[in-house]
């Protein structure tokens, strides 16, 4: 026997067990609960943004349920951006806050640099004795893109991190000030440190 859990953008995490002829013996567990139904999540897309530079960088974002193009959305970007690390796959979002945030009229936003692990070695040597550099240049492109689109509210872009992903947050809003609204640092005050050792 084998078990396998996957995921996709609209399917929480399912656990079935197989036999060895890869027939379904039965569902382990489902992430997914009848609970599930009382609420409208907002719609998952997957897509890819060509930076100046020729790369393809993975994006997705959830949409608001109630999603009109005639109309100006905020967006969150949520960034970790540290080497050989995605952000972007496939996958059903662990935490439901995005789905809120959609349900609040606020697009949440994910792209992967050309550092990630999408991009293999190639990808992460770029950042060798570099870091802090491709992956805000890949970031910002990535936000002059969704400012450039017809349904975003370019003056309400804010910017969260955490870890590596705070100090890309400090590193972003300190050199690009005016592409953001609003930026937050999820572990505070030792990202803050590291930032300053390091400009």
């Amino acid at each position: 026997y084998f078990y396998s859990q996957y995921s996709n953008f609209n399917q929480p995490a399912v656990l079935n067990l197989y036999n060895s002829n890869g027939e379904l013996i039965r569902t382990i567990a489902e992430r997914k609960t009848d609970i599930y139904d009382n609420y409208l999540l907002g719609k998952s897309e997957l897509f890819t943004i060509k930076t100046d530079e020729g790369f393809e960088l993975p994006a997705r974002w959830v949409l608001p349920p109630d999603f009109d193009e005639t109309k100006k959305y905020p967006v969150i970007l949520a960034i970790y951006g540290g080497p050989c690390f995605e952000d972007v796959r496939n996958s059903y979002f662990h935490f439901l806050d995005r789905y809120f945030l959609a349900q609040n009229g606020i697009i949440f936003f994910q792209v992967d640099h050309r550092g990630s692990s999408h991009f293999g070695k190639k990808g992460t040597s770029l950042m060798f004795r570099n870091l802090g550099k491709i992956e805000m240049q890949d970031y910002i492109e990535a936000v002059k893109w969704l400012r450039q689109q017809p349904f975003i509210d370019s003056t309400k872009i804010g910017i969260e991190g955490g870890s590596y992903g705070g100090y890309m947050v400090l590193a972003s809003i300190t050199e690009y000030p005016n592409l953001f609204s609003a930026a937050v640092d999820l572990y505070g005050i030792a990202n803050f440190v590291t930032f300053l050792e390091n400009t």
